[in-house]
């Protein structure tokens, strides 16, 4: 039986607040889910976890970065894959910031993603 893919596609949010999607994810477990975000990753900027995933719901299988445009430097989208594990609820919490940085700085952007496995 083939993993479900879902796609949850989203613009980067002017502001430095935490910003929850609207719309939980909502999975089976064993399915695989993808949440995609706007990145210029030629800056150095990146999305990171910005709080530990709960291990007991989800798997981060793998992160890769894809061009969307011919343009050198220019916005492409990072590409975050999940596994969902167990049922139950949790978040996913993403930081938009200076890849060498590990403190946030005062442009980052976070986004918080709620995940129902059921």
């Amino acid at each position: 039986m083939h993993p479900t893919y879902l796609l949850v596609l989203l613009a980067l949010l002017s502001g430095c607040s935490d910003k929850v999607h609207s719309q939980p994810i909502r999975v089976k477990p064993g399915e695989v889910f993808e949440i995609k975000l706007e990145a210029q990753i030629a800056t150095g900027y990146r999305w990171h976890l910005s709080d530990s995933l709960d291990t007991r719901y989800l798997e981060l299988l793998d992160t890769k970065y894809q061009e969307t445009n011919d343009r050198d430097g220019g916005v492409g989208m990072e590409i975050w894959r999940f596994k969902a594990k167990a049922s139950g609820n949790t978040r996913v919490k993403l930081l938009y910031n200076p890849a060498w940085q590990a403190e946030r700085s005062a442009d980052s952007k976070e986004q918080v993603f709620e995940v129902i496995i059921d």
